[in-house]
């Protein structure tokens, strides 16, 4: 995996292991970071100049850095012309180094382009939602009787005998009264096993959808402002609040509450969708952008594809859950990508 720093990029004739796409990727890092000198420009000069093969790297660590422009700000990047290698429409104005997850801002020359500042700027206000999303997490811990970390998952047994499995960066609540059991899902996915007692139904909400167990295993997820409920075995009726509708959804059918309305059932692959359960994921002909998204949540930090035709590649494959970064390495390596990190937070997928 490629790492970026501001260092000063190794002389052509050092005997390095690093690969000519990393020092052309240090050179384009350096050159607009704000603190290229003159010396520094005479030298990358005399770099492309050496061979054809330093030249073609450089331009490609270009187009990288403009894909990166892409991936921060399409609206912007679309709109955004033609420029030589020295005038980058990528941000040079500020220049964030991602360190421990804290961010230092630097100036630099004054000659920014306003396409360039607002891309830079989308990539400081991502780097500002991951940080206040983990922030916003903290509700979730102190509501919660039971929660999971980024990349772990756990298998917990209720007093009632229900058993649940959660899902990386999961949290959860329990109460198991005498008329009713309840479990309230703040955030992530957990899967249910229920025990039977007809005199107690058992309930899962996620914000205002309610689903109640007909004798049954099934697993909640949520994402965002989106609820997917899908069913393993047997039944579960579901609805929302406010609404008189209740959807029951048999096994291997799932449904989906958007914020605004309830999916109609949807037949969903019981093997596929329950694969987490045992540590795996399950791919079969999906979009790598879907492929990823999966991938994330296992992570810290996001990764960003910088085109839509490498988004819409396909992924057929089994992965292991905990080593996300070799499965990310593996997909890169089988799609003919690479893989460039920028800090601790973020990871760019591109050609």
């Amino acid at each position: 995996m490629t790492h970026i720093n501001h260092r000063r990029p190794m002389d052509s004739s050092s005997r390095s292991s690093h690969s000519l796409a990393d020092r052309a990727e240090a050179w384009v890092i350096l050159l607009h970071s704000g603190s290229a000198t003159d010396e520094h420009r005479r030298e990358l000069a005399a770099w492309r100049a050496a061979s054809p093969d330093h030249e073609a790297a450089f331009r490609a660590a270009e187009r990288l850095w403009q894909d990166m422009g892409m991936a921060l700000a399409p609206e912007v990047a679309s709109r955004r012309e033609e420029s030589s290698p020295f005038q980058s429409p990528s941000p040079q104005g500020l220049r964030r180094s991602l360190s421990g997850g804290k961010a230092r801002i630097f100036r630099s020359a004054p000659s920014v382009g306003k396409q360039r500042r607002t891309a830079f700027a989308l990539a400081a206000c991502l780097l500002a939602s991951i940080i206040a999303v983990r922030m916003l997490g903290l509700t979730d811990v102190w509501l919660s009787d039971y929660r999971t970390t980024t990349g772990e998952r756990s298998e917990i047994t209720l007093a009632d005998g229900s058993r649940v499995i959660l899902d990386t960066d999961t949290a959860l609540s329990v109460h198991l009264g005498e008329q009713v059991r309840r479990v309230e899902l703040y955030r992530g996915r957990a899967s249910f096993r229920v025990a039977a007692d007809p005199a107690r139904p058992f309930e899962v909400a996620v914000g205002a959808v309610t689903v109640r167990a007909l004798g049954t295993a099934y697993d909640v997820a949520l994402s965002g402002n989106e609820v997917l409920v899908s069913v393993l075995e047997h039944s579960v009726a579901v609805r929302v609040s406010g609404s008189e509708r209740a959807l029951t959804l048999a096994a291997g059918q799932r449904t989906r509450w958007n914020g605004r309305e309830l999916s109609e059932p949807e037949p969903v692959n019981a093997r596929t969708a329950s694969a987490w359960h045992k540590g795996k994921m399950i791919f079969d002909d999906r979009p790598l952008a879907e492929a990823i998204a999966e991938l994330d949540r296992y992570r810290p930090g996001t990764i960003w594809i910088t085109s839509a035709e490498l988004r819409a590649l396909r992924v057929t494959g089994v992965f292991p859950l905990n080593r996300p970064d070799t499965v990310l390495k593996d997909m890169a390596a089988t799609l003919k990508l690479r893989t460039t990190k920028l800090g601790p937070w973020i990871t760019l997928l591109h050609r």
